[in-house]
């Protein structure tokens, strides 16, 4: 029963998650050492498949199916995000490893059964460059890294008004249009998201009988109760008797 339940709750963390980056010959590079390109490694993606899940795969260094103890390769790979929601790094590697997203924090390991989770707090709106550097720790045996980048953007694009849209170039809020305050009359000023509207250019301070109005931008009376034959004077804000 525990295990159906673990299982459950680990599909809803998947289906909550969207996948900017996994590990594939076809989006990351070897930038150290020179004259190599990444591939799929053989040994772990047989034996080994899908090991994280999100689609990603095992991948290494072309050139040998073994590497020798102390082996190193340093890799890179870019990825876009219109959100800037923290993400989470997943990733392990055989054997030891250190990553960094945007030249940020180390994330580090040593183990490869184990998948470690990162949190990136520093995900950029735009382009963003994760790098891993991987070092062998066996003699004569396979080498490889797998990784993802996965976010829950379940709140990345709602605004809080409907006269705003969310601008997936700035990964921010802005008003649907902007309307010529001066025009309608000087009191009023435009108030970017998430108002997206005219409001008072200054906001009054009024007498303890009367409140700030922000469709007038003035002072007005606070309605009272008046005798029959009597009318509220928007003047005093005093009770006045009718003369006709």
């Amino acid at each position: 029963m525990k295990e159906i339940i673990l299982l459950a709750l680990l599909c809803t963390f998947s289906l909550q998650q969207t996948v900017l980056l996994s590990s594939s010959a076809s989006n990351t590079i070897v930038t150290s050492p020179a004259n190599f390109v990444v591939v799929h490694e053989a040994y772990h993606n047989a034996n080994n498949p899908n090991y994280i899940g999100y689609g990603a795969r095992w991948i290494y260094k072309n050139g040998s199916s073994s590497w020798p103890n102390g082996d190193q390769a340093s890799f890179l790979s870019n990825f876009y995000a219109d959100c800037q929601a923290n993400a989470t790094l997943v990733i392990t590697a055989d054997n030891v490893f250190s990553a960094s997203l945007n030249g940020g924090a180390v994330f580090t390991g040593n183990w490869w059964p184990t998948v470690y989770k990162f949190t990136l707090t520093n995900l950029r709106c735009g382009l963003n460059t994760l790098t891993v550097n991987v070092t062998n720790r066996d003699e004569k045996s396979p080498a490889a890294l797998i990784f993802a980048v996965v976010q829950n953007q379940s709140k990345c694009y709602d605004c809080l008004t409907p006269t705003a849209f969310y601008n997936r170039n700035t990964c921010k809020c802005q008003c649907l249009d902007r309307c010529n305050c001066a025009t309608a009359s000087p009191r009023y000023i435009w108030a970017g998201y998430p108002i997206c509207g005219c409001r008072c250019r200054q906001v009054l301070r009024c007498a303890t009988n009367r409140y700030f109005n922000p469709q007038t931008c003035t002072c007005l009376c606070k309605p009272i109760s008046c005798l029959p034959g009597y009318y509220q004077d928007q003047n005093t804000c005093l009770c006045r008797k009718r003369t006709a």
